[in-house]
Order: structure tokens, then C-alpha cells, then sequence
């Protein structure tokens, strides 16, 4: 009698159980990092969102005015009136908004500063290092995350040479 090659039923199964065992502790470890990457990329819209409403609030205030000033902004103008969805507080909670004055110019606008809540002071700092490839300056104190983007209120000679620099207006 001639002996047989191949893999009798209980090597399938054996097989089988060995590749169940591997997929079943590899997939939730899978699943938390899919989740993770989902909830990076929200995150990073709803900053770049938050940003570009608050530059379409400057804007809107420099033309009008005539002038570089820090308008007082808040989270509902910018839902209102600047195009910010109304659900950007469940991926952004307690959002607090600013645009922030020159020390040395009184009302002169130098920056945009956005800030808000995180689970904890683990998660605040992880978030922190991955918003950290944008032109933004970003720091995160406990649980709280502050994102920051320079402007450039005056960009040109003739910006600075013809503001005055007590009212901030040309």
C-alpha cells in the first residue's frame, strides 16, 4: 500500500484553530487604531473648520472697519454667521475661540487661538503631538488643548508704514 501525502482532517482543523485564535486577538487591537486614525482626522477637521472660521470673521471685520483690529468673536457667531457646522462642539467640546491683540500695537490682531476639552491629560497630549505638523503653535495644559496661528495683520511696507499704531486703522 502506498502511503498518502496531504492534510487529514484534524491538521485542517488544527489549522483552523490556530488562524481563529490569531484573528481574534489581533482584531480588536486593529479596530482600536482604525478608530484612533478616524477620530485624528475629525479632530483635524473640525480645527481646520474652527481656523478658517475665524478667518473668515477677521475678514469680514478688516473690510468693513478699515482696520486691523481683533474683533470679539465666540463659538455661536461663528456657527451663525461664518460657516462653522453646528456639530463641531461633539468633536470639540467646551470650544472656546480668540483672536488675540498685539501687546505692542493696542487692538492690532496677531493671532487666532482656539482651545478645547479632552478625556484626559494622556489623550490632550496625544492629540497635541499629532496637531503639531500644521504652521500652528500647539500646547496642551491637563486635559485642555490651545491651538494657535500667527496672522499678519499688515503685509506690506506701505501696511506698516501708514497704520496708526494707536487705533490700529489706516
Amino acid at each position: 500500500m502506498k502511503k498518502q501525502h496531504g492534510l487529514t482532517l484534524v491538521n485542517l482543523v488544527l489549522v483552523l484553530a490556530v488562524a481563529g485564535v490569531i484573528l481574534a486577538t489581533t482584531t480588536p487591537a486593529l479596530l482600536r487604531v482604525n478608530t484612533r486614525v478616524q477620530q485624528h482626522v475629525e479632530l483635524q477637521d473640525a480645527v481646520n473648520q474652527t481656523l478658517r472660521s475665524l478667518h473668515l470673521a477677521l475678514s469680514e471685520h478688516w473690510q468693513q472697519t478699515q482696520c486691523r483690529t481683533a474683533p470679539t468673536v465666540n463659538v455661536n457667531q461663528l456657527i451663525n454667521r461664518y460657516q462653522l457646522p453646528s456639530d463641531i462642539m461633539l468633536t470639540l467640546p467646551l470650544l472656546n475661540v480668540n483672536i488675540d491683540q498685539s501687546p505692542n500695537i493696542p487692538h492690532l490682531a496677531t493671532r487666532l487661538t482656539i482651545s478645547f476639552d479632552t478625556e484626559s491629560d494622556m489623550e490632550a497630549n496625544r492629540i497635541s503631538n499629532g496637531l503639531k505638523n500644521r504652521a500652528v503653535w500647539v500646547r496642551a495644559t491637563a486635559n485642555r488643548i490651545t491651538v494657535i496661528e500667527p496672522i499678519s495683520p499688515i503685509d506690506s511696507q506701505f501696511g506698516r508704514m501708514n497704520i496708526d499704531p494707536t487705533t490700529g486703522c489706516y
